[in-house]
């Protein structure tokens, strides 16, 4: 394979991986900003991440992961749309089915609450 081969190639997974956690954090429901106070990046960092523009350390991935609620393979491969949570976030999920909508809606808000005065 050639060089000029090679980076495209590369370039292509960081726009695959980049759309990957855009989806995943606009599925988790959060804005830029948030995932960069929760991984400890930047914003603009966050945007270049997620546009491909970046090139990402495994430590830097692993960040975003946790601060997104999943396990970092899930910015590569697979189909779009799916991705696993973590074991905390599928114990949570276990706990709260069957419940009320007001147990849920609880539940969600105070988890908000606690994720902003842990990462806070």
């Amino acid at each position: 394979m050639t060089v000029t081969k090679k980076v495209a190639k590369q370039g292509h997974l960081l726009e695959q991986m980049g759309f990957r956690i855009k989806e995943v954090r606009t599925q988790v429901g959060i804005g830029q900003r948030e995932l960069a106070r929760r991984s400890g990046l930047s914003v603009d960092a966050v945007h270049r991440l997620e546009h491909g523009h970046r090139n990402p350390s495994l430590l830097t991935v692993l960040a975003v992961a946790e601060a997104l609620g999943v396990e970092p393979h899930v910015f590569l491969g697979g189909e779009v749309g799916e991705f696993t949570f973590s074991p905390a976030v599928h114990k949570l999920a276990a706990f709260l089915e069957g419940q009320p909508k007001e147990v849920v809606a609880s539940t969600v808000r105070h988890a908000k609450d606690v994720a902003k005065l842990v990462k806070g």
